[in-house]
């Protein structure tokens, strides 16, 4: 059977879930792969494709294990190359029975394997001869975590099982922890919400250094506290004491986005110089901070091609959040932090479309005010990673479908052509599973984390709207969005499915 060879991807976009501990902490965010495997060993049972840990709800497939004994049975898994292991989950459901004890080897050439004698965990026990579980009607996940080991090659090996229906076990889900596959880059714009209060979202970015917030639920200026985000670490960031990042035993999430690494440096393309602009082509993202003159002039982004999204907010005062998305037009603009309908004003984007090197701004404080400081994001459209656009609602259980030509890892819609609807953020991390519900997030609202009864689907080539919630699916209401992958995908600007 031939192995699926895992390449490491490069991350332009994250999603970190952690929970808080009231004390200085670091946050990155681990990825598992899940592989093609082999059977080894003298055992008769059957190798069938087993599901990602995210998946292991649906289908029956699996690995059947049926006469075990003595630890010479079980899976090899090839990695495709050598990677540092940290952690090794799996799932056993309980009506096809649970594996009992298990040893995990591993090997750099397939040749030579040692034994982890170390592994520690929930659903185990120290040592070589380890028990998933002693319940005999429960479904068994172990987590098996121990120092990190070099390999490319691993084997789990079975002596015994509590048996199910059919008197055999399925390993029905795997997931294979390794430690470069961490959040793989250091951010350059962090999004945290406390997910369990009615805190503040919070907003960081390299441009204008850590301590620096400011909070999309506001119209509030930026402000500095030295307990929020204090760093930007090579694969994530590390938070303070401020309980809206970081309180105890409450459950936060975290959006990253990479830049350029770090502040970057001026931009002289348009009429007003940028303090700094740090700029990612190939994720097509630049953050520019730059001060307003109160009069029309334009501003460089450095991306090199036409953005579709503009998001801006004045530093200095307290005014709304200005977004320009392509969908509602130069003589409109978005309110980050309000259910309002797009505003319609010149005083915005001066009528004007970006081009590829600068947007333009008016005479508007929330764009513009005359020696106020400004920060600005503005995105590209990226095939396979990035897409920016409008859906018309059809009040339908069977809603709209938006291609995006990725898997969405994180989208935020809002109804435009009227006022009164929230902004909405759903992500794959905080809803793993297309179910009945969603749990959402509320940009303009400090609340903590919602639910919808009607869903979006988050699918391998865009997103399906369900039910007839105002929210996302009104009878000709109208909708913008942003969609985000984690990684790009496809290649020559053809986009292909995500992971």
């Amino acid at each position: 059977m031939a192995y699926t060879t895992i390449n490491k991807s490069t991350d332009y976009f994250n999603t970190s879930l952690y929970t808080g501990i009231g004390s200085s902490q670091s946050v990155n965010d681990s990825r598992k792969l899940n592989n093609s495997y082999k059977k080894i060993g003298s055992d008769t049972g059957s190798i069938e494709s087993i599901a990602g840990l995210e998946n292991y709800s649906t289908g029956t497939n699996g690995f059947y294990l049926q006469s075990p004994g003595g630890y010479d049975s079980g899976i090899q898994i090839d990695l495709g190359a050598s990677y540092t292991v940290q952690k090794i989950e799996w799932f056993s459901k309980a009506d096809y029975g649970r594996f009992k004890y298990y040893k995990i080897k591993y090997s750099t050439d397939n040749n030579t394997y040692t034994e982890i004698s170390d592994m520690t965990g929930s659903g185990i026990a120290t040592g070589t001869n380890t028990n998933i579980l002693t319940a005999s009607n429960s479904n068994g996940m172990a987590i098996a975590t121990f120092a990190n080991k070099t390999a490319r090659y691993i084997q789990i090996l079975f002596d015994d099982y509590h048996a199910g229906s059919n008197n055999n076990c399925k390993l029905a889900a795997l997931g294979i922890f390794v430690d470069e596959l961490k959040q793989s880059f250091q951010p350059d714009w962090t999004w945290i919400k406390n997910r369990d209060q009615t805190d503040d979202h919070k907003m960081f970015d390299a441009v204008r250094g850590v301590t620096k917030v400011i909070k999309t639920n506001t119209s509030g200026a930026e402000t500095t506290d030295s307990n929020t985000l204090t760093a930007f670490g090579t694969n994530g960031f590390t938070v303070g004491t401020d309980g809206g990042v970081n309180s105890s035993g409450e459950d936060l999430v975290a959006w990253n986005w990479k830049a350029g690494t770090g502040q970057g440096s001026s931009n002289t393309d348009g009429s007003i110089n940028t303090t700094y602009t740090s700029v990612n082509t190939t994720a097509g993202f630049s953050i520019s901070k730059y001060t307003g003159t109160g009069a029309n002039a334009t501003v460089g982004h450095g991306l090199g091609a036409v953005p579709k999204i503009v998001i801006t907010k004045n530093l200095s005062s307290s005014n709304n959040w200005a977004m320009y998305h392509a969908s509602t037009g130069n003589t409109k603009s978005l309110q980050l932090d309000t259910t309002g309908a797009p505003a319609t004003s010149a005083a915005y984007w001066n009528n004007t479309t970006p081009t590829s090197s600068v947007f333009t701004v008016s005479t508007g404080n929330d764009v513009n005010k005359s020696g106020d400081s400004m920060i600005a994001y503005c995105f590209l459209e990226k095939p396979g990673y990035s897409k920016f656009g409008s859906y018309v609602g059809n009040e339908s259980s069977n809603g709209p479908f938006i291609y995006t030509g990725f898997k969405p890892a994180w989208v935020m819609w809002k109804r435009t052509e009227a006022a009164g609807e929230n902004w909405y953020i759903n992500d794959n991390k905080r809803e793993p599973f297309n179910d009945n519900s969603m749990s959402v997030l509320y940009p303009n609202l400090n609340n903590a984390e919602g639910n919808l009864t009607d869903e979006i689907d988050l699918l391998s080539n865009g997103f399906k709207i369900r039910g007839n919630n105002s929210a996302h699916n009104t009878s000709g209401a109208i909708y913008v969005y942003l969609a985000f992958g984690q990684s790009l995908v496809g290649s020559n600007n053809i986009p292909c499915t995500a992971r």
